[in-house]
């Protein structure tokens, strides 16, 4: 969605934090994968190999809150995907969240965009399918 406001390295570091992410509770569902092939269309990247990286070693990187603002609402579509959010993902959201210093507000904020966004989405779909 915001991808292409990032700078290269960051681009790049989001796909390693999706994979991340989109692994973290050792299910790598469908529609995790599929968003992931997106993103990486977006972030103008054809291939990556995930390099096994860790939260702390990822977090630097988006250095600016504009970036952070960014990945908040990214990791979480990404997490939204399945339907489903396990007890990791959550951890990993609230984990992001204080790393980036976002108030439960912002996070509060960045879910229900995510959800408002999904929905606007679905209802397009449901327009275009007649």
């Amino acid at each position: 969605m915001f991808l292409n406001q990032l700078n290269l390295e960051q681009r790049k570091t989001f796909i390693e934090l999706a994979h991340y992410t989109a692994n973290v509770d050792g299910v790598f569902a469908d529609e995790e994968k599929y968003l992931i092939e997106i993103y990486k269309n977006e972030a103008g990247i054809s291939y990556y190999d995930p390099k096994g990286n860790n939260i702390s070693q990822i977090v630097p990187v988006f250095d600016t809150k504009s970036s952070q603002r960014i990945i908040l609402l990214e990791i979480t579509a990404l997490i939204y995907s399945d339907d489903k959010v396990t007890v990791e993902e959550s951890k990993l959201l609230k984990e992001l969240q204080m790393s980036f210093k976002f108030s439960e507000d912002e996070l509060k904020r960045a879910k229900d965009w995510v959800e408002k966004y999904a929905n606007l989405q679905n209802e397009g779909f449901n327009f275009i399918d007649g």
